[in-house]
């Protein structure tokens, strides 16, 4: 009885190991297609088309948006509808990853809004630095060198002042 459950053990890890392998070889298809698949139609499978190659996953609409997680960052794709087609009987969509719009049947990109990145870019923009500081900063930097080089210069001044009149006394005893 043991060699049964061994055996039927073996050939189980065998099975797994090979569904591992070959979902690792898919790039991420084999998840995602399952997991549109179980989904009944409430998931669409998003394929992301990058030079190296294609990532695949799966997005749901929430208010009229394609949310789907890539590299653990949300993204939201808003203008997404004239991309979807058909094909293994699911939902799917072609996303170009540089600027994240939706490639259509007629290979033509939709640009789309991503809000987070746009909400990221509006606070980068009230939260910078002013530029006017950063030039009078620049300004008060080359004050303090100039004050620096006018010091430097009346000092070798006065020494060459201080090194003529010496040389004249000396000058003077001497002939």
């Amino acid at each position: 009885m043991n060699d049964i459950i061994l055996i039927m053990a073996s050939y189980l890890i065998i099975i797994f190991l090979a569904i591992g392998i070959v979902a690792w070889l898919q790039a991420g298809f084999f998840g995602a297609f399952f997991k549109v698949k179980t989904s009944r139609g409430k998931k669409i499978l998003i394929k992301i088309r990058k030079a190296t190659g294609t990532d695949f996953v799966a997005g749901v609409e929430v208010e009229g948006q394609l949310v789907f997680k890539y590299f653990k960052e949300e993204k939201r794709l808003s203008n997404y509808k004239k991309g979807v087609y058909r094909s293994f009987n699911l939902n799917c969509i072609d996303v170009e990853p540089e600027t994240w719009g939706v490639v259509t049947t007629d290979f033509n990109a939709i640009s789309t809004n991503d809000p987070n990145k746009t909400d990221s870019l509006i606070e980068r923009a009230l939260l910078r630095p002013d530029r006017k500081a950063t030039k009078e900063m620049i300004m008060i930097i080359l004050l303090i060198v100039i004050v620096i080089g006018v010091l430097f210069i009346a000092y070798k001044l006065n020494f060459l002042q201080t090194s003529i009149t010496g040389l004249g006394s000396i000058a003077g005893n001497n002939i």
